[in-house]
């Protein structure tokens, strides 16, 4: 008899009106405009539903990460504006997302904030490098069997105030934290 896997994966359909990375100005890609964003997901594995929602801003590379009771979309989505509406009060002019189906309400993130949403090409997490270097870091503070349930955001945005407050030589040894700030000013 042939073998079947242990865990079946579900399929989501593609993420409808969806601009792709390759048409992404160039502007963008150089980092030398302030604004623009790289959104990933920090699973876990108990419980599977809480995650953690990292934002990565381009040019300062200050990390934001949020913690997210579920993988709805809606929720995801929800969660990003009313943290970003709360505390950086600014304007955001992109996002980058992977295709995650967590990310598939772009449009509704897209009115709520008036940016664009660009999504990497298929299994090309690369792609979308500053968000996944944040992760790797963030995965020394938060591992994989860390018990998210149990932590408030206050803890979150503490640890993740160490990352952004570390200096950094592509930044000319300023922090990211530092450098945001005199974007903002």
């Amino acid at each position: 008899p042939k073998r079947r896997p242990k865990i079946s994966r579900k399929k989501h359909a593609p993420i409808a009106n969806r601009t792709m990375i390759a048409d992404r100005p160039e502007s963008i890609n150089d980092r030398s405009e302030f604004g623009h964003w790289e959104c990933d997901l920090m699973l876990f594995k108990r419980p599977r539903k809480i995650n953690l929602i990292t934002l990565r801003e381009r040019k300062t590379r200050l990390v934001i990460a949020i913690k997210n009771p579920e993988r709805k979309s809606l929720t995801t989505m929800n969660n990003i504006i009313e943290m970003i509406k709360k505390q950086y009060d600014f304007p955001i002019k992109s996002i980058t997302f992977d295709n995650g189906p967590e990310f598939a309400a772009h449009q509704y993130l897209s009115q709520a904030l008036n940016c664009k949403a660009y999504f990497c090409e298929p299994y090309k997490p690369y792609q979308k490098g500053a968000i996944e270097n944040a992760n790797q870091m963030l995965r020394y503070l938060f591992p994989r069997d860390f018990e998210i349930e149990s932590c408030e955001q206050s803890f979150i945005d503490q640890q993740v105030d160490l990352l952004n407050n570390r200096p950094m030589a592509c930044l000319g040894y300023r922090t990211p934290e530092q450098a945001f700030r005199d974007e903002r000013h």
